[in-house]
């Protein structure tokens, strides 16, 4: 089998030629989940649009007769709205997103409804449970092609048959209703809360063979229960609706990945960013615009879809390394701890 050849636009030291910098330093890398525009990047102006910084959602705070905070309980619709994710003068962008009442983090003011890409952030308690309503309210058509073939949440039990349909458009038969499912990614939850693959549900109340919620609710919504007993730590919530996640998170609100490599590791090794493979542009789905290349490195620091690189004089914990995974990543070390 042969082995992918990988095209560099530059080495990350070229980074450090103007300035010297300790090489104690560390290099963190961060990536964009959400890559492959369809307009033509050249003519979209970079840098012009204040990134917003997401409020947090506003919970009912749930009281015993002696005053004590028993649990956080919120209402979150999931909706389809457009916004203007390209700088102004360009067509707002149709998405989805989750919609709910929030709190300016900086002024404390109260937003009867907020919906965004990205949504709102949960600032949870350890040890107060949170009470989330996850509401189904995507009316309409998916806005990718869905394909059916595949293994799915295929709310209407619809499989097609020869002749096949060209994919896209694909199959009005598939494109609604949407299943959908909200996951807490790395939360310590029960399963009926977990929000797995076949727990999704529909806005016209069609369920999953797994659909759990624990209260009674509407049949559009499930009521999910997080503990947060575990550890503090950033945590992010993403569509989970088996074999159309894919298409989902595309609209959804997902935070990016990170790691960091020490600086001299990245100066004695030459090591280096590519932009191609086997002689093509990466795509999208591979990891556009750049991915690290780190030899002797395990996988999760060859960080992809790199949007940004910052040099600091900290070690530097990325996503899986907040979590447990070694710090250095180094094949055959222990890759824990």
């Amino acid at each position: 089998m042969k082995r992918p050849r990988f095209t560099f636009a530059l080495t990350i030291i070229f980074l450090m030629l103007l300035s010297l910098i300790p090489t104690t330093a560390w290099v963190h890398m961060a990536a964009a989940q959400e890559v492959g525009p369809t307009l033509d990047p050249s003519t979209i102006p970079k840098w012009v649009t204040q990134l917003p910084i997401p409020p947090v959602w506003e919970p009912t705070v749930v009281r015993d007769a002696g005053g004590n905070v028993v649990s956080h309980n919120y209402t979150i619709e999931a909706v389809r709205f457009t916004q203007q994710v390209l700088p102004a003068g360009f067509p707002a962008t149709t998405v989805w997103g989750y919609s709910g009442p929030s709190v300016d983090r900086i002024t404390g003011a109260p937003i009867d409804v907020f919906q965004h890409q990205p949504a709102s952030s949960f600032e949870a308690v350890r040890g107060v449970p949170v009470y989330v309503k996850w509401v189904n309210n995507i009316n309409g058509s998916h806005l990718f092609a869905v394909d059916p073939t595949l293994m799915w949440a295929n709310p209407n039990d619809f499989m097609p048959q020869a002749p096949y349909q060209p994919y896209p458009p694909g199959f009005p038969e598939a494109q609604s209703p949407v299943p959908i499912v909200t996951h807490l990614h790395g939360g310590e939850s029960k399963s009926a809360s977990d929000g797995g693959p076949l727990q999704w549900y529909t806005s016209t109340g069609i369920h999953g063979a797994d659909y759990a919620t624990e209260k009674p609710t509407e049949p559009n919504a499930a009521v999910y229960r997080y503990d947060n007993e575990q550890p503090p730590g950033t945590l992010w919530y993403h569509d989970h609706a088996v074999g159309i996640t894919r298409i989902n998170v595309l609209f959804r609100s997902a935070d990016g990945y990170s790691t960091g490599l020490p600086l001299s590791y990245i100066t004695d090794r030459d090591t280096l960013m590519a932009y191609g493979i086997n002689d093509l542009t990466l795509p999208p789905d591979r990891s556009f615009p750049l991915q690290v290349v780190a030899a002797d490195k395990y996988g999760y620091k060859w960080a992809k879809w790199v949007t940004s690189i910052e040099i600091g004089d900290e070690e530097v914990e990325g996503f899986w390394e907040s979590r447990g995974y070694s710090n250095s990543g180094d094949v055959g070390g222990f890759p824990f701890g």
